[in-house]
């Protein structure tokens, strides 16, 4: 499974690919990014068996608000 986010930088369109892992052995619940050395960007989730969709994109929804990137974003989608 993967996250297709696209945002909007000065009338172009940039595209990033995020992969979510998810592992069986951490709490059923529970959602862990993990971030990438340059840039300080999420490189991939790791997340429980029980974590539904919406709570992913929940997740990101508050990462990138926090980031300042959320008015930026054009669309987001969930790819199994």
């Amino acid at each position: 499974m993967y996250a297709l986010l696209e945002f909007n930088f000065d009338g172009q369109i940039e595209r990033w690919k995020i992969k979510v892992k998810k592992h069986v052995n951490i709490p059923t619940e529970t959602i862990h990014p993990r971030f990438s050395r340059k840039g300080n960007d999420i490189k991939y989730l790791i997340i429980g068996r029980n974590v539904r969709p919406e709570k992913i994109e929940a997740y990101f929804r508050d990462y990138l608000r926090n980031k300042g990137l959320l008015e930026r974003m054009v669309r987001m989608q969930l790819v199994t």
